[in-house]
């Protein structure tokens, strides 16, 4: 206990103060808790319908009650914060006497130190500008120190007599002090910085007014602060700035930068006159900023179709599409199209069957020839790629009869080869097929038989098909029935078949294969009702069969040909990895004829014996012509004949005892492939090293198949050479510093060394292998590699290339570095595990799985993640699925992370009883009726989204595919497109399961929600909301016990005919896909037939409508045009004009006809000359900036107009007087305000269109002098209307959008 009364005081007033300080930090966070409640339902209070008043009497009820709670914790702040320091008497000051309490506290930091308002008793580490308190850092900037620091910080910036280096270092110096401060609006100084970087946004100096937009676009991050801006009238520069030449293009970006973050605001409606500059410059093609202001467009379209509409915004982003983009900004113009296209109260504001279209134009204007043309034609096919990729732009070019799509099957008809080249190029992609490697050779070669394509093709083998492949439906494939369907019926392939006449080889071959390959995919994905009409080809035959003429004839008969040939090389090149059931599920849905292929499969084995059966003269002859025995040179060896011996007679004892005894072969082969002969070790990287890899894992194969390859190689010093050389890579190896390792980093990069390693797992795929593996310690020092930090690509390189069929070292150095290696080397090995899986592994449900859910359990989040990922797709397979069961692995640390494989487990009862134990199905089961459904929504859209996008180029450079094969993701996006799994799908494939769900009633909602709202749904959030209800409906019924749910409430009647009737494009487009899950069973497929759709098989998942054109019909709309029936009259201040005014007003306004545009302009030019005192004043340029911001000028003609008011010195006076007269803000008022002049104004635009009239109807001039008055009304009225829209403007304007 303390003796001296002062230390007892002072212990007591640093408890009051600690007990202050932490009630303080506790309201503090409660403050934060309910500010960022009342944000959340400030939002949902803006999203909520205005239709539905229940639910937003709610949310402002609930909105009151937090707002009332934020004030009593604001007042209970200030009284603690107000209360005197405790410790305050007992302070020594600057004398070393005590401060009395009356004391004024000092203002003693600097303006950046005065932002570090930190919580004293917060740990250091979150001591940062991230977590300052948003109370107190705006209490800290009132104090009047830091008001007048700012201030005089602002007086230096608005000293023009400073040098501009130093006025930037000041604007700078604001910058990084004001940056972050919240709620900068509600600061005294705000207004007056904004005044301040106004005054030097019309600085002499271009680097200064470059330089106070990046400011503001830093400064300006809130809807209140951005409408502080527009309170200043800041628009008017950033469209003087936007609107200027290319000379100041640095100004221009930064203004047009300041104007787009603004833009990103959430709740901020940017201006309609800035709008109006953009799509200026989006409508001028040479303009630099254009793509940026396209993009712009876009981006305000997504959230104000309206106010894009009415400045003519649609228009540019459908010109930007028809005159061509780059290639990157062709797809956010089309998905903007698409987003208006989705609903009838968004694509209202296009003509239906008619603006789109334009784009189609390119493809039938055959009078245009060139490369400008080319690119167009390029531009044109991309942008319809992407619109038939999207389920709401196929519908769109499906209107009026399929008209647009009918006109672009009917562009390959035209003999143009640019067009057809790019249309072959289009229907490609639409349908997803890969140009095969091999067709330069195909081109090259129109004679070439079946048997001899089989060699040249070997490479295109399709990548096996995966369990999960077959479990999940696959809605790609789904949606390309459709397509193909209408595609179909408009009449491709009768055009294709005109196009395989084409005489330009390259074109009709891209045919022939195109036309095979859609042969085949209406096989896969089509019912059999369009075998007859398809699968004969008709016309092709017609001609095949014409000898009139016949050159036709020979062309028809060689396409037929080489159909049916590459129909047999698909067949031949059929996968072979899957299990027998899986296989027949698959050849079921691809060529369905299993004997045939057993019978090839024979045939292959057949020919495999017949190699290693040759006499001996045959024998001989295959010696000599390896080269081997007479050249040293491997340059110059035959490696084809190579691999036909060590692939056929030296599997035999007898052949390889033969070559070994009496040849050198064996021996100069084996020394080809020493490390420390430098010659295979020597070889670049490339695309043609490649056979001298094959060759070698081959020659090593045969190898180890006879006990003598085996003693062979014992005795050979190949295997103890590479030893030697692993060796070398050990820090305290004697030899490791005299020269570089074989193995060094670098030889890895550039040369063929690293491929020792896929040697070395050659080997380690027999057991015979393996144990010379053993005898030579390979696996030893694998093991030391494994613990070497700086060497990754090594290890990398050791688990992609060793064998794990077999039990041994492999799987146990898999385990390790699984384990025990870097974050990034375990995650490599976990993805590493997906291609195990995926090539079947041996008893990989045994160690592969007991290896993986170890790695759930990692530190690292990201490996759990990638654990989690394989697990769940290993969980296709049954047998895997018991085994992670019967593991029993604990979730709960993963959080969401795990849910994936959760999901799984549902689908078992051993499954479901586990999880019951863990009380995991009720508590999913509330998630998901709560907010689950509606993120598997987002979540299975997204997946459709990078599944239809182009895929990336792939590498050229074979160095470069080896890095990418090693780096890329395992998963290399291969799930994209398949329906993911959904939790009540999971949960109806148990009985338990189904129960469960029996009892929740949560089926009856969901069928009563579909019925009573999904015809209605209109805005986004009910649209999400049915969409997730259809989703899960559809996952249900894509099991077997789970469509007796649907059977019984009648729903898949109702889904049907809400795919057929409703409106919102992307709604049809869902229940498309739910019937397609539906479809997936028998009782499912046998409904869906008696309501007239069709089926490829009864488990295919695949179900189109007997009427593809009927199902995506939509009625047609009424086009509301630029300018909406509901809009608002404007009215600005009034400005007081006299004639002169009102003439140059006339004027501005006819530029805006491009008719009267270049009369108008010389008179402009004359006005200035002979009133240059009127183009100073800032009134008549405010009057002049109303009418830009109210109509539709071309870029050049705003600049003119900015030009001919250059004369404007924009001094604080002059700022003032604008802000007078109110800028151009404008008031909304009631239509029936608009009277007096407005009705003169009206009446004599009416007189002169009525003038017009009927100097177009007169008949009784001649037609010469019937012209020339019929120019000169026409110029009369456009003037009066030029000058009645002035008048409009500046007396009492209404918005008018003119067609110019």
């Amino acid at each position: 206990m303390p003796t001296d009364p002062n230390d007892a005081e002072v212990l007591a007033a640093q408890k009051l103060k600690g007990e202050r300080m932490q009630m303080l930090a506790k309201l503090q966070e409660q403050l934060r808790e309910e500010i960022k409640t009342k944000s959340g339902l400030e939002t949902a209070l803006r999203s909520v319908d205005k239709t539905d008043p229940a639910s937003r009497k709610d949310l402002e009820s609930e909105l009151q009650k937090v707002d009332a709670r934020i004030q009593g914790l604001t007042r209970q702040f200030d009284f603690y914060k107000n209360l005197p320091d405790p410790l305050a008497s007992k302070r020594p000051n600057e004398n070393g006497t005590s401060s009395g309490s009356t004391s004024q506290p000092q203002y003693t930091h600097t303006i950046v130190n005065s932002r570090l308002a930190v919580d004293p008793n917060a740990p250091i580490k979150k001591r940062t500008l991230a977590v300052y308190d948003r109370v107190a850092l705006v209490q800290k900037w009132m104090d009047p120190n830091a008001i007048k620091a700012v201030n005089d910080l602002l007086q230096r910036i608005r000293n023009v007599n400073e040098a501009p280096q130093g006025r930037l270092e000041f604007m700078n110096s604001l910058l990084k002090v004001m940056k972050g401060v919240p709620d900068l609006d509600k600061l005294p100084f705000a207004v007056n910085i904004l005044k301040t970087l106004r005054l030097c946004s019309v600085d002499s100096a271009k680097e200064i007014r470059a330089n106070s937009f990046r400011v503001l676009r830093h400064l300006v991050n809130t809807e209140s602060m951005a409408r502080l801006v527009l309170d200043v009238h800041f628009d008017i520069f950033i469209i003087r700035a936007l609107t200027r030449d290319s000379r100041y293009d640095l100004e221009r970006e930064q203004a047009l930068k300041f104007a787009r973050s603004m833009i990103d605001i959430p709740t901020f409606v940017v201006p309609q006159s800035i709008l109006r500059v953009m799509v200026a410059i989006a409508d001028h093609s040479d303009e630099k900023l254009r793509n940026v202001c396209l993009q712009t467009l876009c981006e305000v379209a997504l959230r104000d179709v309206e106010l894009v509409a009415m400045c003519g915004g649609i228009k540019s982003i459908l010109s930007g599409l028809s005159e061509g983009v780059p290639r990157e900004m062709t797809e956010a113009l089309v998905m903007a199209m698409v987003y208006v296209l989705d609903r009838e109260s968004t694509r209202c504001y296009l003509r239906p069957a008619v603006e789109l279209e334009t784009v189609i134009s390119n493809l039938t204007d055959t009078y245009n020839r060139g490369p400008a043309n080319e690119e167009k034609l390029v531009a044109c096919t991309r942008a319809l790629t992407l619109l038939l990729r999207s389920w709401t732009g196929m519908v769109y070019l499906c209107l009026d009869e399929q008209r647009a799509l009918t006109s672009i099957v009917e562009a390959l008809r035209i003999p143009v080869p640019e067009v057809r080249k790019v249309m072959l190029d289009m229907l490609y992609n639409v349908f997803r097929i890969d140009v095969p490697k091999w067709y330069a050779d195909f081109v090259a070669s129109r004679t070439k038989t079946a048997a001899a394509q089989v060699a040249g093709v070997q490479d295109d083998q399709p990548e096996p098909v995966l369990c999960w492949q077959l479990e999940r439906p696959n809605l790609i494939d789904h949606y390309l029935s459709i397509i193909l369907a209408l595609f179909i019926d408009a009449g491709m392939l009768e055009a294709l078949i005109e196009v395989l006449e084409d005489t330009d080889q390259t074109i009709s071959v891209r045919a022939t294969i195109l036309v095979g390959e859609i042969l085949e995919l209406c096989n896969r994905l089509l019912p059999s009702t369009y075998f007859g009409r398809v699968q004969s080809l008709p016309a092709l035959f017609k001609v095949a069969t014409d000898f009139v003429d016949e050159s036709r004839r020979h062309n028809a008969t060689l396409a037929l040909a080489h159909i049916d040939s590459l129909h047999i090389i698909k067949e031949k090149l059929l996968p072979q990895s899957l299990e027998d059931a899986a296989s027949r599920k698959w050849l079921q849905q691809t060529l369905a004829n299993r004997s045939a292929t057993m019978r090839r499969r024979r045939g292959s084995a057949n020919v495999r014996y017949k190699l290693t059966q040759v006499d001996d003269t045959h024998f001989k002859a295959l010696l000599n012509d390896t080269q081997v025995l007479t050249a040293k040179d491997h340059l110059s060896w035959n490696w084809d004949a190579i691999m036909e011996l060590v692939q056929g007679p030296l599997r035999t004892s007898r052949r390889f005892d033969e070559a070994a005894k009496n040849t050198k072969l064996i021996r100069r082969l084996l020394s080809f492939y020493k490390p420390n002969n430098y010659l295979f070790s020597d070889i670049k990287r490339g695309k043609s090293a490649n056979k001298y890899v094959v060759a070698g894992c081959e020659l090593l194969k045969m190898l180890v198949a006879t006990p003598e390859g085996i003693r062979f190689l014992t005795e050979n010093k190949w295997l103890e050479q590479i030893a030697e050389c692993l060796s070398q890579l050990n820090p305290m190896y004697p030899s490791s510093l005299q020269a570089e390792p074989v193995f060094s980093k670098d030889r890895m990069e550039r040369m063929l060394t690293g491929e020792y390693f896929k040697l070395l797992g050659a080997l380690s795929e027999s057991e015979e292998g393996m144990r010379l593996l053993e005898k030579f310690k390979i696996f030893d020092l694998y093991y030391h590699l494994t613990e070497l930090r700086s060497r990754d690509d090594l290890v990398k390189l050791m688990i992609s290339t060793m064998d794990y069929n077999i039990d041994g070292h492999p799987r146990v150095i898999l385990s390790k570095v699984m384990t025990a290696g870097y974050k990034h080397i375990r995650l490599f090995a976990t993805n590493h595990a997906r291609k195990l899986l995926r090539r079947n592994v041996n008893d990989f449900w045994d160690w592969g799985v007991q290896m993986l859910v170890t790695q759930l359990y990692d530190p690292s989040m990201e490996v759990c993640e990638a654990a989690v990922s394989v697990l769940e797709e290993a969980c296709y397979n049954k047998r895997n699925l018991e085994a992670v069961v019967r593991l029993r692995p604990l979730l709960d640390h993963l959080g969401d992370a795990g849910n994936p494989l959760m999901l799984r487990f549902l689908s078992t009862p051993l499954g479901f009883q586990y999880l019951e134990e863990l009380e995991y199905v009720k508590r999913e089961m509330k998630r998901w009726s709560d907010r689950g459904n509606e993120l598997y929504v987002m979540q299975v859209e997204l997946s459709l989204a990078a599944a239809l996008v182009d895929k990336p180029t792939k590498p050229t450079d074979a160095a470069a595919q080896e890095t990418t094969k090693l780096i890329e993701d395992p998963e290399d996006n291969l799930m994209d497109g398949y329906a993911p799994p959904h939790f009540y799908g999971e949960l109806v494939k148990t009985e338990e399961g189904c129960n469960l769900l029996h009892q929740s009633y949560h089926f009856r909602k969901f069928a009563a929600f579909i019925r009573e709202h999904a015809m209605y749904a209109e805005d986004l959030n009910s649209l999400r909301q049915v969409k997730a209800v259809l989703w899960a409906v559809g996952n249900i019924g894509a099991s077997k016990m789970g469509v007796p749910f649907l059977l019984e409430e009648k729903i898949i009647d109702d889904i049907v005919s809400l795919a057929r009737r409703t409106k919102v494009l992307s709604l049809k487009g869902t229940c498309y896909y739910v019937l397609g899950l539906i479809s997936s069973t028998q009782q499912g497929a046998e409904a869906l037939e008696q309501l007239g759709w069709e089926c490829v098989s009864s488990t295919s998942g695949i179900c189109v409508p007997k009427s593809p054109a009927h199902f995506v019909q939509v009625p047609w709309w009424d086009h509301k045009g630029s300018l909406p029936e509901q809009a608002t009259s404007i009215v600005f201040k009034s400005i007081k004009l006299d004639t002169v005014d009102q003439e140059i007003l006339k004027c501005i306004g006819n530029m805006s006809n491009h008719i009267l545009a270049n009369g108008a302009s010389k008179t402009l030019s004359r006005l200035r000359y002979e009133h240059a005192s009127y183009f100073a004043r800032p009134e008549l340029y405010l009057a002049a900036l109303r009418l830009l911001s109210t109509y539709h000028y071309r870029i050049t003609a705003r600049r003119f107009v900015q030009e001919v008011f250059d004369r404007v010195l924009f001094s604080p006076a002059v700022m003032e007087r604008i802000e007078e007269l109110g800028g151009l803000k404008a008031i909304a008022v009631e239509p029936d305000y608009l009277e007096g002049e407005q009705a003169e104004m009206q009446a004599a635009v009416a007189a002169a269109a009525a003038a017009v009239a009927a100097a177009a109807a007169a008949g009784k001039l001649g037609i010469q002098q019937q012209q020339q008055q019929q120019q000169q009304q026409q110029q009369q009225a456009g003037e009066k209307q030029g000058a009645a829209e002035s008048t409009r403007v500046i007396l009492v304007p209404k918005v008018v959008q003119r067609g110019f």
